[in-house]
């Protein structure tokens, strides 16, 4: 195990992060996803991502879903024992297509994310001589975006989580798993990456948000404010998050069982650095836009859950 060259988190062997049926699992995606999206422009990059690579995606999710009657993968909650064969793995996939469940919290994001392009594109601050030059070449490269694009990242930021549910886990295995696929690198490049939360709390995370391509930034935000608030008819806010016990969060992930692997140990060992970070990085979020644009984190995602928000499916009550 090395270390990446961002030096939060280690380089993790994927195959030792998974059991004998989650590797199965993870071999089934890959070889449906390689036969999906082959000469689609989502594994070419010399084609421009449009709208019908977005139904792409919507028709692999379909394919592989857990809850698909072929594959009926872990729809109930179980723990294998503990051994240096086996994970101890609580994911359920139950709620897959329910409201609130994973599925709907991807083709919301890939909503936001066309839609916080957009919205932000049409905020650029306009050029003039007092500005530095990383918002001046920010906004060129942001003028440059494709909201089709970005809306792909959202589409397939998620997939570790067809084969677990476990907190970083799922990211490692969900890239490796793209990887695998022919999955294009500029996509993968701009999903969330748990490095960002892992900035070590003496470095300013500001300019780690600086470093992130356009695309980058913008999937943040539609990854944090493109879901559900729980049991209710809206997305999240910027008060949520403002108001959000991150500390109660992270206690009860401590107090799940143990998974025997490696990224399970090392998110353990990293939470509390996670939950230090939430606030910083919120308020580094809200910079990068006011930098920019012409408006501000709390307007975006106000303005996001007015065009959604109202075409949530109900939460039955």
């Amino acid at each position: 195990m090395t270390m990446s060259e961002k030096g939060f988190i280690p380089e993790f062997e994927v195959k030792k992060q998974l059991d004998l049926e989650s590797q199965a699992r993870f071999d089934q995606v890959v070889v449906t996803g390689k036969a999906i999206f082959k000469n689609s422009s989502l594994t070419d990059s010399s084609k421009e991502v449009t709208k019908p690579d977005l139904g792409i995606i919507h028709w692999f999710h379909d394919v592989v879903a857990p809850t698909n009657p072929d594959i009926n993968y872990r729809l109930t909650n179980f723990a294998r024992p503990y051994s240096q064969d086996t994970i101890n793995d609580v994911s359920t996939y139950a709620n897959w297509e329910q409201v609130g469940g994973p599925l709907e919290h991807i083709n919301i994001a890939m909503k936001a994310a066309d839609f916080l392009t957009r919205k932000i594109q049409s905020n650029l601050k306009e050029p003039n001589a007092t500005r530095d030059d990383w918002s001046q070449t920010t906004v060129e490269s942001i003028i440059k975006v494709k909201p089709e694009f970005v809306a792909a990242v959202a589409g397939l930021h998620d997939e570790g989580r067809e084969v677990t549910h476990s907190f970083l886990t799922n990211e490692i295995v969900g890239n490796e798993m793209l990887r695998q696929i022919g999955i294009r690198e500029d996509i993968i490049a701009a999903m969330p990456d748990e490095a960002v939360m892992l900035t070590p709390l003496g470095q300013d995370i500001n300019q780690v948000i600086r470093s992130l391509p356009p695309e980058a930034v913008i999937m943040w935000i539609a990854d944090n404010f493109g879901k559900r608030f729980p049991g209710q008819n809206r997305l999240y806010q910027k008060a949520d998050y403002d108001n959000w016990d991150a500390q109660g969060w992270a206690n009860n992930y401590l107090k799940r069982p143990r998974a025997n692997s490696e990224t399970d140990d090392f998110t353990r060992a990293n939470m509390q650095t996670h939950v230090d970070n939430v606030p910083r990085f919120f308020d580094a979020l809200d910079n990068w836009i006011q930098s920019v644009t012409t408006t501000n984190l709390e307007s975006l995602t106000t303005e996001l859950n007015m065009k959604i928000g109202p075409l949530l499916e109900p939460v039955v009550k």
